[in-house]
């Protein structure tokens, strides 16, 4: 049985992050992972291919504005197989770098897939065959796959996961999607621009659920504008797929229910944690509401069993699961560092225009007690937005009236998604607006 310091199972962002760093700190590192290539759900499924997209969606919104600027190109149609072709390849390049950082820093690489057997041990099974390693520490970073809803099943064809989304061979007709979190919007976004007419539907009162209020009112307009249709406080009741389309009912908070057919239905409400076959009970891991509990470093309840990424309780994001894994692995080599901050981590959606948000909002603030003050900036007094046609949206900063330290932002317009890190470095660091303010910036930029 070959040995190791550390085994990772998943080789996602939080799994490769974690290895690498894991090798870099002198530790002998196995990384198991069950896909062909390591990368998991953000490099193959999620992420990447559909920020891929949504760049040719966005190049194409623009380019329909282009005689505005003095630019004479005529218009600008979609070759859907070649925009495919070009994310695909995206995805290879990316995968075949993480693939050589592996190769670089001496992690054993085992594709297979991973489980626990207990007293240290783990089981990899691949086409080749079963091989068991020892490892004393062990991290758990399986991440997840997308949730169904229990009355309307998957099919891989008319109603599907982000999954096949991402890589339809023709623009539906219509198409109705279930979820307004980021990748609803997102790929509602998408499709809306290749030709597809788009409903979204959610549960909610608000778009992106559990954020800033006021940005979801604000993004939702701005999506209705560019003539997508969004039903909120609205359930998908039932779906039957035929051979006509897919014969939905969707079922408001009042009023009588809807029916409608739609060429295809994009269920995106969440994901689920990935943890089936995967030995915990072997190693008497807990697991609560389908999620591993740990501490701030990414313990469990079995000491030297570590767990990051989706399969933890809290957002489902890759930059948290590159976090914790680091924090998990360095924890493992007997360093002492600071957990990830949970309250410093930022939540993105590559709409257009771009939301992103970080700490508190302001309902948060109110609802611990803290009294707060609220600063906006519009984007419709930049000139650099005005030279960028981007005008709409602004930016909020949430401070502590007493001392003015941020303790949250929230950005809608413009590029939004890179300017939300100056903001998550202000709350992490705990800065206060003064000292933001007397930062010298450049001009004319976003910033």
């Amino acid at each position: 049985m070959k040995k190791f310091d550390i085994a990772i199972i998943g080789a996602g962002p939080g799994g490769y992050v974690a290895a690498i760093r894991a090798a870099q700190l002198g530790l002998k590192t196995a990384l198991i992972e069950k896909s062909p290539a390591p990368g998991g759900t953000c490099l193959h499924w999620g992420c990447i291919p559909t920020k891929a997209l949504l760049h040719a969606a966005t190049l194409l919104g623009r380019l329909a504005h282009a005689a505005e600027e003095g630019l004479a190109i005529g218009a600008a149609s979609v070759d859907l197989p070649a925009l495919m072709k070009r994310k695909d390849a995206v995805v290879r390049r990316l995968a075949g770098g993480v693939a050589g950082l592996l190769k670089k820093n001496g992690v054993a690489y085992f594709n297979g897939k991973g489980s626990l057997l207990g007293g240290g041990c783990v089981r990899v099974e691949a086409a080749a065959g079963t091989e068991d390693l020892a490892a004393e520490r062990i991290v758990i970073a399986t991440g997840s796959e997308p949730s169904s809803l229990p009355h309307v099943p998957f099919d891989g064809r008319a109603i599907v996961s982000s999954n096949e989304a991402i890589a339809f061979d023709a623009a539906p007709e219509r198409l109705l999607v279930v979820g307004a979190g980021a990748v609803g919007l997102e790929l509602g976004l998408v499709w809306s621009r290749f030709g597809s007419k788009v409903t979204v539907v959610e549960l909610m009162p608000h778009v992106l659920p559990g954020g800033d209020e006021e940005l979801s009112v604000e993004l939702a307009k701005a999506l209705a504008q560019q003539g997508i249709r969004i039903l909120t406080e609205t359930t998908l009741a039932a779906a039957a797929a035929g051979p006509g389309g897919v014969a939905v009912t969707l079922k408001p908070a009042s009023g009588n229910p809807i029916e409608e057919t739609f060429t295809r239905v994009l269920v995106a409400v969440g994901r689920r944690a990935f943890l089936q076959d995967a030995g915990l009970d072997k190693a008497g891991i807990v697991v609560e509401k389908g999620r591993i509990p740990v501490d701030p470093w990414g313990r469990t309840n079995v000491p030297g069993i570590f767990a990051i990424g989706d399969v933890t309780p809290g957002p489902q994001l890759a930059h948290r699961a590159s976090a914790q894994g680091i924090a998990a692995v360095e924890t493992a080599a007997g360093r002492t560092v600071a957990p990830v901050n949970a309250g410093a981590v930022p939540a993105c959606t590559y709409t257009e225009p771009e939301a992103a948000s970080v700490g508190l909002t302001e309902k948060e603030a109110r609802n611990r007690g803290i009294d707060i003050t609220v600063a906006r900036f519009p984007f419709a007094a930049s000139g650099k937005a005005m030279i960028e046609r981007a005008q709409a949206g602004w930016v909020k900063l949430i401070a502590d009236r007493a001392h003015g330290q941020v303790l949250g932002a929230h950005i809608i317009g413009p590029h939004a998604t890179e300017l939300i890190a100056e903001a998550t470095l202000a709350v992490q660091m705990e800065c206060t607006c003064e000292e933001l303010a007397r930062t010298v910036h450049a001009h004319p930029t976003l910033s």
